[in-house]
């Protein structure tokens, strides 16, 4: 959806009302109603065997105290989980956008024409909207899910030159989440895998595992680097836009449903499984790789990205236009009841009557009842 605003002065800051929406998403399971936990216990062939070692127990042996055999293998819900998924649903709630973690671009078309745009990689030719020294709130809030964008003043303006240039014309400002960006290193293609073995480490096969660099994903504005450095589950939710080694073409935007980041150092990657995963989903040219761009977007801070129209209008326009409906030539057919204005090189009626000019509005004018009527139905 593209909000529009009409701005008419730029020399002070404006603001410009957004209603950010945030997506609240559930999870669809493929063959189970329940999720099975890969790291609260094994599986020998016949009894489920407590594993006590994993940081997924929860105390899961606690829990199953007393349990008969048949119950004991019903597992709590984890970040590293045997369950596979074949989609998500979504339902939108109001969201307040935390300028920390949002990015505020422009693209300018008097700078970059429509030939330019439709031929170039648009994301290279968009630019901040503040400026680095601009330090003052970039959006405030008002209501729960209404807050206000600053226009800072004069980012429309030439202010270097004398006397100030109006930069008047449409353009166009994107307000998008920040994300994290990484680099796909190895893929673990999903296998069968038998009822009775769900709950042992070989299930891992049941989905598609993406290995990423996990590298980008510490020092980040999110703290991912913790108390608990493993972070699993965290980023389930999360949207996840795959991109080709070039960055040129988004392949898909799919969904995380488990990870983890592994920043304690020890292994270097950082592991999803992605949802939709069902065979034959993807188009051929949309099947992930080695080396693909995975833009990751934390669920935590996630929101719709929100694009506005900015139509930056010469104010002394609506003022010169009345001048010269008031000043200039003008001629009404009688027959139609069409009045024209021309510009300020006026009418011109040759031997013949004819009249000749450049005409820059046209009125109707009409009776309705006792009124007359006067409808703008023409302007050059």
């Amino acid at each position: 959806m593209l909000d529009k605003y009409t701005l008419k002065d730029n020399t002070v800051d404006s603001y410009v009302p957004v209603t950010p929406i945030k997506p609240q998403t559930g999870y669809i399971h493929k063959e189970e109603s329940q999720q099975f936990s890969s790291n609260e216990y094994n599986y020998d062939g016949i009894n489920n065997v407590p594993e006590t070692t994993t940081e997924d127990t929860y105390s899961e042996t606690v829990h199953r105290k007393g349990l008969s055999s048949d119950v004991k293998d019903i597992p709590t819900a984890t970040a590293n989980s045997a369950t596979d998924y074949i989609g998500v649903v979504k339902y939108d709630i109001p969201h307040i956008i935390d300028e920390a973690y949002a990015d505020f671009t422009l693209i300018d078309v008097q700078t970059n024409s429509f030939t330019t745009l439709g031929s170039a990689n648009i994301e290279s030719l968009a630019v901040p909207l503040f400026d680095t020294a601009d330090t003052n709130p970039k959006i405030i809030n008002l209501f729960n899910g209404l807050q206000a964008l600053r226009i800072p003043a004069n980012k429309f303006n030439d202010i270097t030159v004398t006397p100030t240039l109006n930069k008047f014309g449409k353009y166009y400002v994107k307000i998008s989440p920040k994300y994290v960006k990484t680099t796909v290193t190895t893929i673990l293609l999903r296998n069968h895998v038998t009822w009775q073995l769900v709950n042992v480490n070989d299930a891992e096969g049941r989905r598609q595992v993406i290995n990423c660099d996990n590298t980008p994903f510490q020092s980040t504005p999110w703290g991912f680097n913790g108390i608990n450095n493993k972070q699993k589950g965290r980023l389930h939710g999360s949207i996840i836009e795959i991109w080709d080694s070039g960055e040129i073409t988004k392949k898909q935007t799919k969904v995380s449903v488990e990870n983890s980041l592994g920043l304690d150092g020890s292994s270097g990657i950082a592991s999803f499984v992605i949802t939709p995963d069902v065979v034959g989903y993807d188009a051929p040219d949309q099947v992930i790789g080695g080396g693909d761009v995975l833009r990751v977007y934390p669920r935590e801070t996630y929101f719709n990205p929100i694009f506005i129209e900015v139509d930056y209008q010469n104010k002394d326009l609506d003022l010169e236009a009345l001048i010269k409906f008031m000043k200039n030539d003008a001629a009404r057919n009688l027959k139609t009841g069409v009045i024209e204005i021309y510009d300020d090189n006026g009418v011109v009626i040759d031997a013949q009557g004819n009249l000749n000019g450049t005409v820059i509005q046209a009125y109707q004018i009409s009776q309705q009842k006792d009124a007359e009527v006067r409808r703008r139905i023409g302007t050059t």
